[in-house]
């Protein structure tokens, strides 16, 4: 059946290399769209492998530091009471940032104090006399 001369087809056909069937040629462009997708793909991933060894060391790095990091600030803050705690217990004031190594010092001393009471009567329990 022969089209008149005012149409025009929308869709041309070409032969599939492998196949020899026809193939349209929207599906032609997306053959070759996804064929250029897998050749970034491959050039991304070949580009990533350095990559990765470089960031793992640097992120060992980083750890190492941040580990040095969060030692030292142990050290600074190693309360013995809770601040989340502490703040929970206080009903109508707000907590200063101050306070909490404040109030760890008072009970640090308080435990001293303790040690010393039941040292001096011969015990090595801490009760709640020696307060």
């Amino acid at each position: 059946m022969a089209l008149p001369d005012w149409v025009t087809p929308s869709v041309t056909f070409t032969l599939f290399p492998q196949t020899g069937l026809p193939v349209s040629s929207t599906e032609n462009i997306m053959a070759a769209r996804k064929k250029a997708t897998k050749k970034k793909a491959t050039k991304k991933a070949a580009a990533k492998k350095p990559a990765k060894k470089g960031a793992k060391k640097v992120t060992a790095k980083r750890g190492a530091k941040k580990g040095a990091k969060r030692g030292a600030k142990k050290a600074a803050l190693d309360l013995i009471i809770s601040k989340s705690r502490t703040k929970a217990a206080v009903m109508s004031c707000n907590v200063s940032g101050d306070f909490y190594g404040a109030l760890d010092g008072y009970v640090r001393e308080a435990i001293t104090a303790a040690e010393e009471r039941a040292s001096a009567n011969g015990r090595k329990t801490l009760r709640p006399q020696d307060l």
